[in-house]
């Protein structure tokens, strides 16, 4: 039998490497039809026989001559049209018996060396009533054969049916000449080409697409598809503005599909791959064969340009890459010298490909009606890929996207935004891309709702809410072994005992203490004189503990003897020592205070570092404590039996709620001194012996509980402050009974989302908003985004 051996097209050479590389990993094109009426089997095997005996490709195999790839065009034979009788199914069940033959077919791997790389296969689901399935390797096959396959196989079998020989045009070129000339092409046009593709690609960045799921380690084909139709109206106005803008239809989808990506992702260079049919010229077109190519369009939405100005950059990206197209994706990568990623595709991870090429003018037999089957293959290397398609109704765009990345409703809520923002380009050309809507009415209160924090009406202030938990259980232990009613007249005292030395309505105290119960009385004394305490923490070196008492007014200081260095700037008569003076403290009356802090007073004022690095101070009032406390109590479910641990520094504001939330709902508070502050082995003993329910650490807190033992699988750990990293937070969440992870500015008051992280997380999220709070993600003009897509976080 004689043979054609033929080199490899550099398309070509990409699948047979890949299928080297994963032999288990099917590469094939499938599709199918629904034939009712009359079909005879072996009319449709000779149909066949004639296709495959006119196309060199589908006769061709694949052999390795020592390491390089040669194709081999077998000499014209007959077709094995497989058939395969599905009356003897339930007939409710037969159409997905013929959908699972299907895939079968499609997930059964073809050997290149042997062949053929081409199968079919006639499922007879009643007497006239069949399906046609399909299947061929890729690497001899692209989208514009299956029309062309199809058309030739119904005019084959008419004739065939006539008794007449099939009579075909003599195709102008064969695939062997069409391969031979890719092997043959001038070595200037290709470095020329080649020259133009380094410069335009280089530094290439990549396409940061948030994705609801983490990226796999390695790339795998997890395939679904989402469908979305575009109307006639919409349709025509597109094809009118590609006119008036001179561009392609393509232009403007391709321009429409990189700001989609841009917004998602927060970026304004954005590469997009399109499939170039490869048939350059005429005599190429009714040719079965790979010759699609894949080009790199570079997207450049910088400056924010307008609708007319991107469609002008888009035509102007297009047009050269077309010119230079001959350079195969597949060196193209081989000469950029892209670094590898075994988790996503080289220079692009998404496509966009608007389909022109002809449908089949018979998609079924003569004599017989139908149509497409589907057997439910989808298959893609890529992220995300959307093809698009005129139909006689309008625009119609399908998704494949890998499931491994993407849910199914992430994917669709991108279509629906693709329609808006492609509607807006339609009305207005100088609109500036930033200003470009996204979601629709629906999706906008969707995102608006999503922000909302639950309504409550939380009222009181701390004193109030401690103060009925004083009533309510006197006896019952609040800080350490101080119980309720102890600490209440503590705290009365030293109220008392400020007043007396001075401290007014509206001062602020500066308190600077050991980490003792004293620390909790002396708040809520600062609070019943109606001032605001500042937290000075013991460490701070001189310098800075006089910025903020003058920066911060501070008229008084609460301090001990050997609570840190002395305080130069505060005169004698401005230092109120709770030690020295504990005395003349205990002499003082435990009967509260005629005046306590209304909840629109200030409780605290706090200094941030500031993002400028100058510290910047932060004044917060009772009614905004009040409703983080609250908030945190319910969806923590705290209550009187929890024990919480008061770990943070006061100068920290996360110790507002270690130190307030257990006095308002009845809980005991166990506070760490300064010498087990640091000890994570003593933090852990003591969090044992203490029976503590509740614990809060940031992440780096955490980690050094976790490397001294930490496993206390009931307590409800907290973490906030810093990013959690996914590692840590699956290890400590599989220590503890629940794990939460909170965030916010110290402005907001302490913390304003709250997330439950799952055993197992795989996505570390900030959650949802606390009770009657605010959060959203805004564009640059402040306007809310649709979820999923970056921006800035505002909270309010």
């Amino acid at each position: 039998m004689t043979m054609t051996e033929l080199p490899l097209s550099p398309a070509q050479e990409r699948l047979w490497f890949l299928d080297r590389f994963d032999p288990g990993q099917p590469n094939n094109i499938a599709f199918a039809r629904r034939l009712r009426g009359p079909v005879d089997p072996d009319l449709l095997a000779r149909a066949f026989a004639v296709v495959t005996s006119r196309h060199e490709a589908l006769r061709a195999t694949f052999l390795d001559r020592a390491g390089v790839p040669v194709q081999v065009i077998a000499e014209p034979g007959a077709f094995d049209l497989e058939r395969l009788d599905l009356t003897g199914e339930p007939e409710s069940l037969r159409e997905e018996r013929a959908r699972e033959i299907g895939r079968q077919l499609f997930d059964t791997r073809f050997d290149l060396a042997s062949g053929p790389l081409i199968r079919a296969a006639l499922l007879t689901l009643a007497a006239d009533d069949r399906v046609l399935v399909v299947v061929v390797h890729h690497v001899i096959f692209d989208g514009s054969s299956q029309s062309i396959l199809l058309d030739e196989l119904g005019t084959a079998y008419g004739a065939l049916l006539d008794g007449a020989p099939p009579e075909l045009p003599v195709l102008p070129v064969g695939w062997a000449d069409y391969v031979r000339e890719q092997a043959d092409q001038p070595a200037g046009k290709v470095e020329q080409d080649l020259a133009y593709w380094r410069e335009r690609l280089a530094d290439v960045p990549t396409l940061t697409l948030p994705t609801d799921l983490p990226r796999p380690l390695f790339k795998t084909p997890r395939t679904a598809r989402v469908r979305h139709n575009l109307d006639g109206d919409l349709t025509s106005s597109l094809q009118r503005l590609a006119r008036v803008q001179r561009c392609t239809l393509f232009m403007v989808m391709l321009a429409g599909y990189q700001v989609l990506l841009g917004r998602h992702a927060g970026q304004d260079d954005v590469s997009v791959g399109t499939a170039s049919a490869g048939r350059s010229r005429a005599e190429l077109e009714p040719l079965v064969g790979y010759f699609v190519h894949t080009l790199v369009l570079r997207g450049d939405l910088s400056g924010d340009p307008t609708v007319r100005e991107l469609l002008r950059r888009t035509r102007s990206t297009a047009l050269e890459a077309y010119a230079h197209q001959e350079v195969l994706f597949e060196r193209l990568v081989s000469e950029l010298d892209v670094t590898r990623d075994v988790s996503r595709t080289p220079l692009f991870e998404t496509m966009f490909v608007l389909h022109t090429q002809g449908q089949s003018k018979v998609s079924v037999l003569p004599g017989v009606s139908g149509g497409p089957f589907t057997v439910g293959v989808v298959q893609t290397l890529f992220d995300l890929v959307v093809d698009a398609w005129i139909t006689p109704t309008g625009l119609a765009m399908t998704a494949r996207y890998d499931t491994g990345l993407f849910t199914e409703e992430t994917v669709a809520a991108m279509l629906r935004r693709f329609e808006v923002l492609l509607r807006a380009c339609t009305e207005d050309v100088d609109r500036r891309v930033s200003e470009l809507p996204m979601d629709d009415a629906v999706g906008l209160r969707s995102v608006l709702a999503r922000g909302q924090g639950v309504r409550r009406p939380y009222s009181g202030t701390v004193l109030s809410l401690f103060g009925a938990r004083v009533a309510a259980a006197p006896g019952a232990l609040a800080v350490g072994s101080q119980t309720y009613r102890a600490l209440d007249e503590r705290a009365n005292r030293i109220a008392r005992y400020l007043r007396r030395s001075g401290v007014a309505p509206g001062a602020v105290v500066g308190v600077r203490l050991h980490r003792t119960p004293d620390v909790v009385a002396t708040l809520l004394a600062v609070w019943r004189c109606g001032a605001a305490y500042l937290p000075l923490d013991p460490g701070l070196p001189p310098a800075r503990m006089s910025w903020l008492l003058t920066d911060s007014r501070a008229g008084f200081v609460v301090t001990q003897q050997n609570a840190g260095t002395p305080v130069d700037e505060v005169d004698a008569g401005r230092l109120l020592w709770l030690d020295r003076d504990a005395a003349e403290i205990e002499t003082e009356s435990a009967e509260p205070l005629g005046h306590s802090s209304d909840s629109g007073a200030l409780a605290y004022l706090l200094y941030t570092s500031g993002s400028t690095g100058w510290p910047k101070g932060v004044g917060v009032p009772h009614s905004a404590l009040t409703n983080l406390l609250l908030s945190m109590r319910d969806a923590l479910g705290s209550g009187s039996s929890d024990v919480w641990l008061g770990l943070t520094s006061l100068s920290f504001d996360i110790s507002g709620l270690e130190l307030f939330l257990p006095l308002v709902v009845g809980a005991r508070l166990v506070l760490v001194d300064e010498e087990r502050v640091r000890d994570g082995a003593a933090v852990v003993r003591l969090v044992g012996v203490e029976g503590v329910s509740h614990v809060q650490a940031t992440p780096s807190g955490w980690r050094m509980l976790l490397d001294a033992g930490f496993d206390v699988r009931s307590v409800v750990a907290l973490t906030g402050g810093e990013e959690l990293p996914v590692g840590l937070g699956r290890e400590l969440r599989s220590r503890v009974s629940r794990l939460v992870n909170v965030y916010g500015p110290t402005e907001t008051t302490i913390w304003s989302t709250f997330a439950e992280v799952p055993v197992g997380v795989g996505v570390v999220s900030l959650g949802a908003p606390i009770g009657n709070t605010q959060v959203y993600v805004v564009d640059r003009g402040l306007r809310p985004v649709p979820v999923g897509v970056p921006g800035e976080l505002v909270i309010g």
